[in-house]
């Protein structure tokens, strides 16, 4: 049966997970079969078609959705230039996913040359509007001196604005601030309650770590 466009587009894009939807090519493909089977038995084969045929194509949701399409080459020819074309209409519209693609294209020089200055621009746009993934890359900019100052105290800044929203990197990275005074007067309790937070959803850096200070405490009890 054919889905109305409303059912359509209220299954279309959680906003609160895309910070998880660029982590890798997997994870986009994976986020994109699943709304693939939202429009299953609807008569249309992929994702684009549903869009391009309820007329959705100039809805910042789909915009998003049409990029990451052909971003990962999902029911299309993989072109990162044209991904980022449908980011920045949907960033005409002011859609802090959209900025938060756009930054991240910048940063790493995926459909476009490498621009610290642009990618700036456009996490700290998304940022403010409070898109945690963008908190994070912003806060990773600081930190690690992308194209500016490196600044630990701005990094902190961003990473606990991500952490307070649930994002389990930003708790990790806080972890680290913490244990080593970056930004922050040192405190291993702070530092622990961070890295038990991210590690409880499941973040692997974070997981590995524990079992990492898990081996050095066993090594010292044995010696």
């Amino acid at each position: 049966m054919k889905r109305n466009n409303t059912t359509l587009k209220e299954s279309a894009f959680k906003y609160e997970n895309n910070y998880l939807v660029l982590a890798g090519a997997d994870d986009a493909i994976s986020y994109l079969k699943y709304l693939t089977s939202e429009v299953e038995g609807s008569g249309y084969s992929n994702i684009m078609d549903a869009i391009f045929a309820a007329q959705m194509e100039e809805n910042p949701y789909f915009q998003n959705i049409l990029g990451l399409c052909y971003f990962v080459g999902f029911g299309c020819k993989e072109d990162h230039s044209e991904a980022l074309c449908w980011w920045g209409k949907a960033a005409e519209q002011d859609d802090d996913c959209a900025m938060y693609f756009l930054g991240r294209s910048h940063l790493y020089g995926d459909g476009t040359e490498k621009d610290y200055i642009q990618a700036k621009s456009w996490l700290e746009c998304a940022a403010k509007k409070g898109h945690n993934g963008a908190q994070v890359m912003l806060g990773n900019m600081y930190f690690d001196g992308l194209g500016i100052a490196t600044k630990y105290y701005d990094a902190v800044f961003w990473y606990k604005k991500a952490a307070k929203s649930g994002n389990p990197e930003a708790m990790f990275r806080l972890y680290a601030c913490y244990t080593n005074g970056q930004g922050v007067r040192r405190n291993l309790k702070r530092a622990t309650d961070y890295l038990f937070k991210s590690a409880v959803q499941g973040y692997q850096d974070a997981i590995n770590e524990i079992k990492h200070l898990k081996e050095l405490i066993e090594g010292l009890d044995n010696k």
